[in-house]
C-alpha cells in the first residue's frame, strides 16, 4: 500500500521473501532515493506473536527488514541511509495485518518542536 506518508509492504505469517509486487514496491522506493540524495528511509518491520514471547516476532520483524535492506543496497541506496528498527509486535495496530513492514521517507517525517 503506498500513500503520501509511507510505503506499508504485508507479508504472510512467518515469510519474510518479497513476492513480484513487494519487488516492484521496493524498487519503486529505491528509484525515489536515488532522485533524491537527501533523503534517508526508516524501515519499522513488525510480526504477529504474543507478549509471552517477543523475541521471534523481532526475529521475524528484522529478516523482513534486512530482506528490504538488501534489495535498496544491491539498488545503489547507501547503507548509511537506511535505517532499520525491528519493532516485532505492534503496539497499536492501524494496518488490519500485523506482519508488515512500514517503509518511511525521512523527508516526509513530521518535525517535532
Amino acid at each position: 500500500m503506498v500513500n503520501d506518508q509511507h510505503t506499508i509492504i504485508n507479508f504472510k505469517g512467518d515469510e519474510s521473501e518479497l513476492n513480484e509486487i513487494m519487488m516492484k514496491t521496493v524498487m519503486d522506493m529505491a528509484n525515489v532515493l536515488k532522485r533524491n540524495p537527501n533523503v534517508q528511509i526508516y524501515l519499522n518491520a513488525y510480526s504477529h506473536g504474543t507478549v509471552d514471547d517477543i523475541s521471534t516476532p523481532r526475529r521475524n520483524a528484522l529478516n523482513r527488514g534486512l530482506t528490504i535492506r538488501a534489495v535498496l543496497i544491491n539498488q545503489g541506496i547507501p547503507a548509511t541511509r537506511i535505517y532499520l528498527i525491528a519493532k516485532g509486535i505492534p503496539e497499536s495496530n492501524t494496518n488490519a495485518n500485523p506482519d508488515y513492514v512500514e517503509m518511511v521517507r525521512s523527508d516526509l517525517v513530521k518535525d517535532k518542536k
